[in-house]
């Protein structure tokens, strides 16, 4: 595969079709000169599926503005064409044919979201429940489960009836991690792969989530009533009709999404955009001159400019939302991507800095505002960044509040200002990471890299790779190695953090799956990080993940904030 060119990269797209393979491409060319739509959609399906765009974390909404950007394409005629609502209206540039409609189904492209076992072996992000839990009641209670469209059951639904084979299939997915039959219809395995994710395991949400499509539509939705609040001056709530935000399109420039789903946003999102845009607009933050944008070419060219400027810098990139998490940027209509400075870091900042103040570029961040009439709150206006020092207090291998050594897979580390941060592994035998809560938390979190990059710039000891946690996990689970190496280093290590006799020990790891025990080995590997070293450097640490949680990074980059 050939990588992004430098200039462009995963952001702009344009030589994106240079990740995939040859047959693919040729395929695509074709019927660029007969049907752009269509090969187009083909570009889609092949993105989609193809390893390296995967790896780079592209949205699906990313993908399908690629494909149109690369065809040309007018981005509310390409979802036309792939809403089978509108797909027989003759309204696009280049009109289909209708015998070829069909190919135009989404169940040709679109992938409905599956439970595969990376999903399953985590929990529902709403309620903290184990996703195994979750499935292994539905089992036993004889409840219909829903499963992926389209894949032959009747109702898209699927009833357990060998309780006992599925729930030992289940408990044995604890252990390996690997997808597994709960069942047989019509002479076929099912799979738990083809569970979709619904919202009992905490998917299919209505509500919001980074990432999720709900986000995506009501983060377009707060550009599109950006642009008409500033467009038709500080008017009542009521004033704004569909008609009305309808005008406003050539302001609001929203990647995938289109004005149908903008304007069709559950009212408390709808009156909250109205809201939020009144307090940005009173605070002088947004004017008539501006243009709005979310995960458009625009937007995805600052953040590519800041991934150069950490790359001349010879640093690891850092997040886009741990930079400036801004959901929305509003821009002056002189803005420009290549007056941004990219041979510093400093000097990048700086720009961003002096472009807010002059209110040319401004990152907008979202809460939405359902108590009161909102208001706003600026952060990182300074270069760099001053950010708050904060000292370790202590290092539990257990909830910071209740519960023993056994009863949770977690440990924390709490400071004595007051906050918490909690370590647990992201899913089942997935990476480490570290929630921060607390009195004062700016909430937020850090991925076992983030944990890995301050460890290193600290000069202190390299964490344990995964790989190898899950290594260890899986022999001190094996019963046949209760007297082994391996296992004993477990309870020396635990023993530093908790008392316990090793006859008590050797019992109750007994009970416990390579799953539980490997998310015990990765937060006692980070609590040794801390407990390794000396004061200064572990007050730090601590200090530098606070703080990137809640993107007040040293490096961060300035925005405004709405919320209650």
């Amino acid at each position: 595969m050939l990588s992004f060119n430098k200039k462009v990269e995963e952001d702009t797209g344009m030589r994106i079709i240079d990740l995939l393979p040859k047959k693919v491409k040729r395929m695509i060319y074709r019927h660029q000169h007969q049907d752009k739509y269509k090969a187009a959609l083909l570009m889609m399906k092949a993105l989609r599926k193809d390893p390296d765009v995967i790896s780079r974390g592209l949205s699906k909404d990313k993908i399908k503005a690629i494909a149109a950007d690369h065809f040309g394409l007018n981005h509310r005629e390409f979802d036309k064409v792939l809403d089978r609502k509108t797909r027989y209206e003759r309204t696009m540039t280049e009109p289909y044919r209708l015998k070829d409609a069909e190919y135009f189904s989404s169940d040709n492209f679109i992938t409905e979201a599956p439970l595969g076992p990376g999903d399953l072996g985590g929990v529902n992000a709403v309620t903290g429940e184990l996703r195994v839990e979750i499935l292994k009641k539905l089992i036993k209670d004889g409840t219909p489960i829903k499963m992926v469209p389209g894949k032959g059951h009747k109702n898209d639904l699927f009833t357990v009836t060998d309780k006992k084979l599925a729930l030992d299939a289940l408990d044995k997915f604890t252990r390996d991690g690997k997808s597994f039959s709960i069942g047989t219809y019509d002479g076929k395995n099912v799979s738990s792969s083809h569970i979709f994710k619904s919202k009992i395991f905490g998917g299919d949400m209505g509500g919001a989530g980074p990432g999720t499509k709900a986000t995506a539509e009501s983060e377009s939705a707060q550009a599109l009533w950006c642009a008409a609040v500033t467009g038709e001056g500080k008017k009542t709530y009521e004033h704004f009709t569909n008609d009305i935000l309808s005008k406003y399109t050539n302001r609001a420039f929203t990647g995938g999404t289109n004005l149908k789903t903008m304007l069709s946003i559950p009212d408390d999102w709808r009156k909250s955009s109205y809201l939020s845009a009144v307090v940005l607009l009173d605070g002088g933050f947004i004017n008539k001159g501006m243009t709005f944008h979310r995960d458009d070419v625009k937007m995805n060219d600052i953040y590519s400019k800041k991934k150069d400027a950490y790359r001349n810098n010879d640093m690891k990139n850092l997040n886009n939302d741990k930079w400036n998490p801004g959901d929305i940027w509003a821009l002056d209509k002189s803005f420009n991507a290549d007056n941004i400075p990219v041979l510093t870091v400093h000097a990048l900042n700086v720009y961003m800095l002096e472009e807010y103040i002059a209110r040319r570029i401004v990152g907008i961040s979202l809460k939405i505002v359902d108590k009161g009439t909102g208001t706003f709150k600026e952060y990182n206006k300074e270069v760099p960044v001053p950010t708050d020092d904060y000292k370790v207090d202590k290092l539990q291998v257990k909830g910071e509040k209740r519960g023993t050594f056994w009863s949770t897979k977690r440990g924390s580390i709490t400071s004595k200002e007051g906050m918490i941060l909690q370590i647990a592994a992201n899913k089942s035998f997935g990476t480490m990471k570290i929630e921060i809560t607390g009195k004062g938390a700016r909430g937020g979190g850090a991925g076992y890299g983030p944990i890995e990059d301050s460890i290193e710039m600290l000069k202190m000891p390299k964490l344990e790779s995964n790989s190898n946690l899950v290594k260890m996990a899986k022999a001190i689970a094996d019963p046949a190695k209760k007297n082994d190496k391996v296992r004993r280093d477990f309870y020396n290590r635990v023993s530093k953090f908790e008392k316990i006799t090793r006859k008590i020990f050797d019992e109750e790891v007994a009970k416990k799956d390579a799953s539980w025990i490997h998310s015990k080995l990765g937060v006692i590997t980070i609590l040794e990080a801390f407990n390794n070293a000396s004061t200064i450097k572990a007050n730090r640490l601590i200090t530098r993940l606070i703080n990137y949680a809640g993107s007040k990074s040293e490096d961060a980059s300035v925005y405004v904030k709405v919320s209650n």
